[in-house]
């Protein structure tokens, strides 16, 4: 009597497991058997990932890496490009604060220089007489 065809996509059972394994210690022996159904995978053959699909899923991840790769560069070059313009306008600053205190010290070393000369000169006329 022949057994009735399974549908190939669905997943083996506890209990065909155990059958089986009870037919190889049948005609085997336990140590064979045990071998033997270590070799088995421990979920249906359709979970079982095949070169092809691995394949797929290298081309997948090399497709994601690239795209993370040419947003980060993206992103970093925008980053590099705002810096850029940051220390631009932070030396334009200091560069301004810098002309206005040279100014400031300038007048003011002008404004002290004009007072001792009007001290001196006032000093020089009263001790003079």
């Amino acid at each position: 009597m022949t057994k009735p065809q399974r549908d190939p996509t669905i997943a083996i059972t506890e209990s065909d497991r155990h059958r089986l394994h009870e037919a190889l210690i049948a005609s085997l022996g336990a140590e064979e058997a045990a071998t033997l159904m270590e070799h088995l995978p421990p979920i249906g053959w359709a979970d079982v990932a095949t070169k092809t699909d691995l394949d797929h899923l290298r081309a997948a991840t090399k497709t994601d890496l690239d795209h993370l790769r040419e947003t980060t560069a993206l992103e970093f070059a925008a980053v590099r490009s705002s810096m850029d313009l940051l220390t631009f306008q932070l030396r334009t600053e200091i560069a301004v604060q810098f002309k206005e205190a040279h100014s400031s010290t300038v007048k003011a070393m002008f404004a002290f220089t004009s007072v001792s000369t009007s001290v001196l000169g006032l000093l020089m006329a009263f001790f003079s007489q």
